[in-house]
């Protein structure tokens, strides 16, 4: 197997200490049409989720986006930012939106808004630990939309932006 490896973030890199250090890593077999990118996140996602009080189901939805916006620059090879936005249209959802974004460079964050004032709606996101549940709370059937977002460096945003919605 060979691989090429890209390592963003990582400003404190120690070979042996990868624990705490975060990596994207091109890999494929030779001679076979096996190919990908593994994602390790571990201190963005631990700066990103120490940042706010979120439920546990959050932050795990948070890591998944977090994990795809890695995984899909690396796909798309651009020089710019690729964000994924979850938005809900419910008024009865706990979650309001949930956002991850990575530039060319590995650089991500990640942000979400939810519904907590409440004890029940705090008793509703303690029962929950699982990322597929956070994300059931965008609503119903056509209450959630995806949006992907590519925006290339050095261009309008406006005008050079690919945003692609549907609604979840």
């Amino acid at each position: 197997m060979t691989q090429d490896i890209q390592v963003p973030n990582t400003d404190s890199q120690t070979t042996g200490n990868h624990g705490s250090n975060d990596i994207r890593q091109r890999f494929f077999v030779e001679d076979s049409p096996v190919r990908g990118d593994v994602v390790r996140l571990s201190r963005s996602y631990a700066s990103t989720i120490a940042q706010k009080p979120y439920p546990e189901a959050i932050k795990r939805l948070l890591g998944e986006m977090l994990t795809a916006a890695s995984l899909l620059i690396s796909t798309v090879k651009i020089n710019g930012r690729l964000s994924i936005q979850l938005q809900s249209s419910d008024s009865d959802s706990l979650l309001n939106w949930a956002m991850a974004e990575c530039d060319q460079d590995g650089i991500i964050r990640a942000l979400a808004s939810w519904k907590g004032e409440t004890d029940e709606q705090v008793q509703a996101w303690d029962n929950m630990i699982h990322a597929k549940e956070a994300f059931a709370e965008l609503g119903a059937m056509g209450q959630g939309v995806l949006f992907i977002n590519i925006q290339p460096d050095g261009g309008e945003h406006t005008k050079v932006s690919l945003s692609v919605a549907t609604t979840i």
